[in-house]
């Protein structure tokens, strides 16, 4: 399957090797980066839909805690 992807990618190697050696140089550089467009979307995906199943289930969720008072 990743071969019909082979030659396609949209990141450029060049400048991905440019940012991964500006990581190190940086005062509070990142954990994780993601790099390419395509990284950001489907990271954007993934987090869009666990934000929706937290909110779907978010009443549920918050009806274990003590009462206040």
């Amino acid at each position: 399957m990743q071969r019909i992807y082979n030659g396609k990618q949209p990141g450029d190697p060049k400048q991905t090797a440019e940012v991964i050696f500006l990581i190190p140089q940086m005062d509070n550089p990142p954990l994780r980066l993601a790099l390419g467009t395509d990284a950001v979307g489907a990271i954007e995906a993934a987090n869009n839909a666990r934000r929706d199943k937290l909110l779907r289930w978010k009443n549920l969720s918050s009806t274990i805690d003590f009462p206040s008072g």
